[in-house]
């Protein structure tokens, strides 16, 4: 799966298990809520902390949303078109500490004035290949990248006192790829 042009280490992941995870949107719509679902299978994409994260989402797009592995998973569901069926309903997807995910039908307060912060209609499917989207901000992905690129990298752990004291951050994540365009 690609984020703006750029490869999601998770997007195979979550692509792994799709079935399951549209099994546990029907649920929610159903009932409220759905089953945990393990997904300690993230472990082998990415080393974090603590894989807590969440997203509210609806056909029309992410509404909140942070971590990136559960971003990833929003971007997948959109391309694939997997709430069409469900009308106007929003929901929220979780993935705990213990890496359990599960979905939930939203009350429509707790978004009626959120604005979307990843619309479904600012992709555009890559004929030829099913595996990537393009975005129309892919130019602007591949500029930051370029920039970053200039700047000096530090190793973790690195100790503070080695950090300049006044600027803005960028962490990569140990085995991050960045794949650009359909190549």
């Amino acid at each position: 799966m690609l984020f703006g042009g750029f490869l999601s280490k998770y997007g195979e992941y979550w692509l792994s298990i799709i079935d399951s995870i549209v099994s546990l949107i029907k649920e929610s719509y159903a009932y409220g809520r759905s089953r945990d679902l393990d997904v300690s299978g993230l472990r082998r994409y990415g080393k974090r902390d603590n894989w807590y994260g969440s997203i509210i989402i609806s056909r029309n797009g992410i509404l909140k949303g942070n971590m990136a592995h559960v971003v990833a998973l929003g971007k997948i569901i959109l391309r694939e078109d997997l709430l069409e069926d469900y009308g106007d309903a929003v929901f929220r997807i979780r993935v705990s500490s213990k890496l359990k995910l599960n979905v939930e039908l939203v009350e429509y307060q707790e978004v009626k004035h959120a604005k979307p912060i990843e619309h479904k209609q600012s992709y555009e499917y890559s004929r030829g290949s099913t595996d990537h989207y393009t975005s129309v901000n892919e130019d602007i992905y591949l500029r930051i990248h370029e920039l970053l690129e200039l700047l000096p990298l530090y190793r973790y752990p690195v100790k503070r006192r080695d950090l300049p004291s006044n600027g803005i951050y960028f962490f990569y994540e140990e085995g991050e790829v960045i794949k650009i365009g359909s190549g």
